[in-house]
């Protein structure tokens, strides 16, 4: 996890808060590696990523592609991300790319270096003072009707062949997976899933985060336990010396008035629970980061 808050450029933010609509926390970029963090400290050997730099400036977005370089060329790890109208810089960065046309079609599939001579192949030399915006002019061209057509054609007499025959000669009898791994240096083991961890161990974690929310939330804290204090010293003088008497109802009015409050208090941690949903979701079913017996144990202590 260290590492990844160092090679990620979160490092100096590692005890802030996320933030959201109510509080301020850290940038969107920060947030958006923090996502990217999340999906790689599983240990994967190949990450998909559909969109990772939409709604991100910029800057953002180089700082986002240059941590998941560094994390290409350092454990030697493969990333197939989507991207749309990625700047020249970013363009760069990518060891290979693939773009389709406006109705599916792959039209070209290689690196960003021979892009300008497979364009002049197909018919679209090279402009002047091109070289900034060559990713603009590549979705253009795959946008349109005709020069879509004319980049298909290249692409089939040119790329295709090489593509069929690279599938063709794929080791029969294994899986994907097998293949990937063999290639991964740093993750060459398969993750195995924090769920498969001891029960006390999950739980010992998820209270350890939970209770640095709420100590992190100090406005929360504050009011609830003086709420708590307050019913206290009331139910306390309502039900003033209730024991000493032989009646009851009285007891047991107090006993159920006691239990009510307690229940009652517990609605306050609904909305966590709500806003939590996405989030277990993804880290309990999708990461198995834990099961669901941890989590609901520890939301209810």
């Amino acid at each position: 996890v260290d590492m990844l808050l160092r090679v990620l450029g979160l490092w100096h933010v590692r005890d802030s808060l996320i933030g959201g609509e109510k509080k301020r926390g850290i940038s969107g970029g920060q947030r958006r590696r923090l996502t990217l963090a999340k999906g790689l400290v599983t240990g994967p050997s190949l990450l998909f990523g559909d969109e990772i730099t939409s709604g991100l400036s910029a800057t953002d977005s180089l700082l986002a592609l240059r941590a998941l370089r560094s994390m290409a060329a350092a454990f030697k790890m493969s990333f197939a991300l989507v991207i749309h109208q990625p700047r020249i810089e970013v363009f760069w960065m990518f060891s290979s790319v693939l773009c389709f046309s406006y109705n599916g079609h792959a039209v070209y599939q290689g690196e960003p270096s021979l892009l300008v001579e497979y364009l002049s192949t197909a018919g679209f030399p090279r402009k002047p003072d091109e070289e900034a915006a060559l990713p603009d002019r590549l979705l253009d061209l795959a946008s349109a009707n005709e020069p879509s057509a004319a980049l298909l054609r290249t692409y089939e007499s040119q790329i295709a062949p090489d593509v069929k025959d690279k599938v063709k000669h794929l080791p029969a009898g294994r899986s994907t997976r097998s293949i990937v791994l063999e290639h991964s240096k740093f993750f060459a083991q398969p993750h195995t899933p924090g769920s498969s961890s001891p029960f006390i161990a999950q739980l010992r974690s998820l209270q350890s985060r939970d209770w640095r929310q709420v100590v992190r939330d100090t406005e929360f804290l504050v009011v609830n336990y003086a709420s708590s204090a307050i019913i206290g010293v009331v139910l306390g003088l309502a039900f003033f010396q209730t024991r000493s008497t032989n009646n009851v109802f009285a007891q047991s009015s107090f006993l159920f008035m006691a239990s009510l409050t307690s229940a009652l208090f517990s609605f306050n941690y609904l909305p966590t629970v709500i806003s939590e949903k996405a989030m277990y979701a993804a880290e309990c079913h999708g990461e198995k980061l834990y099961g669901s017996r941890g989590y609901s144990l520890s939301k209810g202590i």
